[in-house]
C-alpha cells in the first residue's frame, strides 16, 4: 500500500513540475509591459536615425538629378515602373537592419501598450508607429 502512495505521489509531482514548467515558459515567452516599452523607445530611436538617414539621402539625389539629365531620366524610369533603388528610396522604402528588434516583436509590443494606454495622443503615436512599420523592408 505504502509502495502504491509512494507511486502516485511521483507521478503527481512529476506532473506539477512539468505543469510549473511549462507555466513558467510561457510566461518567459510572453511579452511584460516594461520590455514592451523598452522595445518601442528603442524603435522610436530607430525611426528617427532612419528618417534622417532617409532625408539626407533623398535630398543629395534631388540635388544631383537637377544637374544630371540621365539620373533625372532612370529616377522617372524606376517611378512608372514602381521598382528599382530610386523607386525604393522616393516610396520610403527603409533597410530593416535599421529596426533593434524583428518587425513582429516590435508589432506584438505596440499592441501590447495599446491594450494598456489611456492617453489619446500616446495611442496615434503608437498606431502610427504600427504603420511606419510597413516602409521598412
Amino acid at each position: 500500500m505504502l509502495a502504491w502512495v509512494r507511486k502516485k505521489m511521483e507521478r503527481s509531482d512529476n506532473l506539477v513540475s512539468e505543469s510549473a514548467l511549462s507555466s513558467c515558459q510561457r510566461n518567459a515567452a510572453r511579452l511584460d509591459k516594461r520590455k514592451a516599452e523598452k522595445i518601442v523607445n528603442q524603435y522610436g530611436k530607430a525611426l528617427k536615425a532612419a528618417n534622417k538617414q532617409h532625408a539626407n539621402k533623398v535630398f543629395r539625389i534631388i540635388s544631383r538629378m537637377t544637374r544630371d539629365s540621365e539620373l533625372y531620366e532612370e529616377i522617372c524610369e524606376n517611378l512608372e515602373k514602381n521598382h528599382g533603388y530610386y523607386f525604393a528610396i522616393f516610396s520610403h522604402k527603409v533597410d530593416k537592419s535599421l529596426l533593434p528588434y524583428p518587425k513582429e516583436k516590435i508589432k506584438e509590443a505596440i499592441e501590447m501598450l495599446l491594450r494598456f494606454e489611456k492617453d489619446v495622443d500616446n495611442i496615434k503615436l503608437l498606431k502610427a508607429g504600427l504603420q511606419y512599420l510597413n516602409f521598412f523592408d
